[in-house]
């Protein structure tokens, strides 16, 4: 899997520096979180001075990571090298990062998304791969860094997260290899899944029932609403509804699940998952997201009715069109 020359030349900047700045993209899931946690943490036995940049906060369900409380929106400040970990293109990484690109900085993109632009000046980019983490893992066993119970537990999540605890079409044995050796430097796998998957608030758990009121079935598409109002009478987030477009892609004849995510009056995100067989990667692209073929993602300026008129029509298209891997 691993380009050996390029994965060298990363070594060797990455050593070479000081004070180092990890981006990663906005609206951070369970990848994004673990793995710039664990290369902060893979870096900081290195005796690097290395810092983290989100433009977003850090879902509830992700503070148990040791350092969480570290992240904040920070720019560029005297730092050498910047990597970019888990984001597909530069304006996934907010407006700090937007910023640091013409700084004259070396910008490393790190990523596991086919549908990554290779924005950066140097970039490893490999599908191949089940989520970052696993790639920020193999980087570390190829620069023979050591791995210690931080970094472990943050890079484990990241794996457990993008494969929604070892359940997708991408789930590989290299990444059940990976979490194995990760677990033997302490990674607490138990702790990683109970608090990624299956803990929730209340208002999360009334979110659901709001949404699961909405959904629909067509042609093989299921899709739901997560409408701003409902989101305000229960009191939840907009980061609230997770887990909800997998449980979606799970009912029988369903091969292609949208989650539309109403920001406000004007804007509506999508979250997409598909059955194996079936690509949402070319949808997302389409809509200037982006992602895996079984997830994907993007957000749309338009409200929440006209984005499903527009959406839906596609989406069938490719549930008809599909092929079925098994």
């Amino acid at each position: 899997m691993n380009s050996e020359p390029l994965l060298d030349q990363i070594v060797r900047q990455i050593e070479g520096a000081q004070r180092i700045l990890i981006f990663s993209h906005v609206r951070p899931d369970g990848d994004a979180v673990g793995s710039a946690l664990g290369l902060m943490w893979l870096l900081r036995a290195r005796g690097k001075a290395a810092e983290l940049s989100f433009e977003d906060p850090v879902p509830m369900t992700l503070r148990f990571l040791p350092g969480a409380e570290e992240i904040e929106n920070r720019p560029l400040d005297g730092h050498d090298l910047i990597l970019a970990v888990d984001g597909s293109d530069a304006e996934r990484y907010g407006a700090h990062f937007s910023a640091a690109r013409v700084s004259g900085v070396l910008v490393i993109c790190i990523d596991h998304h086919k549908t990554n632009t290779r924005f950066a000046a140097l970039n490893w980019v490999d599908g191949r791969y089940a989520a970052t983490a696993e790639m920020l893992y193999h980087l570390a066993r190829h620069a023979g860094w050591s791995i210690d119970e931080r970094a472990a537990h943050c890079l484990a999540t990241g794996c457990v997260t993008d494969t929604n605890a070892f359940s997708t079409g991408h789930t590989t044995p290299e990444v059940l290899e990976t979490v194995a050796d990760l677990t033997r430097h302490g990674a607490a796998l138990s702790t990683i899944i109970y608090y990624t998957m299956h803990l929730r608030t209340q208002a999360d758990a009334m979110l659901w029932g709001r949404v699961l009121s909405t959904l629909r079935v067509e042609r093989g598409v299921a899709w739901a609403l997560n409408r701003l109002a409902d989101r305000q009478e229960v009191g939840a987030q907009e980061e609230d509804g997770g887990g909800l477009v997998t449980f979606l892609v799970d009912i029988i004849g369903v091969n292609v699940a949208i989650l539309f995510n109403e920001v406000d009056g004007q804007t509506t995100r999508l979250s997409m998952r598909s059955a194996g067989g079936y690509d949402v990667s070319n949808l997302a692209l389409a809509f200037g997201g982006g992602g895996h073929a079984q997830a994907a993602g993007a957000t749309l300026n338009l409200p929440l009715e006209e984005a499903v008129a527009r959406v839906i029509p596609q989406a069938a298209a490719i549930a008809r069109a599909s092929t079925p891997a098994h």
